[in-house]
């Protein structure tokens, strides 16, 4: 079992680890793009970076952001838990069972 300070010590590593990590996204999702081939050097990044420091403080650009932010996140798959019955049960069954449905709404 951890001591305090070993405890204290975890934390404040995984706090630097999680404040790290949005640079490493920043960079992560820049590379993504094939925009960034256009950054020449150091100097057109820190104009890049000065340009969206203007744009944030519009409270309406980080409304924008933080919207499409929401909908990345709610359409992302989260690959968690089981998948439906239907999808795991014989799909001739399945589709047996949609086809009498379909007969049964024709008569």
């Amino acid at each position: 079992m951890d001591t305090y300070l070993q405890a204290i010590e975890r934390l404040e590593a995984e706090l630097e680890g999680a404040r790290n990590a949005v640079g490493q996204n920043i960079a992560a999702a820049i590379a993504k793009k094939g925009w960034h081939k256009h950054l020449r050097d150091r100097f057109d990044a820190a104009a890049l970076v000065d340009r969206i420091d203007e744009l944030q403080r519009d409270p309406q650009f980080l409304i924008t952001i933080r919207a499409a932010a929401d909908r990345a996140r709610v359409t992302q798959v989260r690959g968690r838990g089981r998948s439906k019955k239907v999808d795991r049960a014989n799909p001739t069954t399945a589709k047996s069972a949609k086809s009498e449905a379909t007969a049964d709404a024709g008569t």
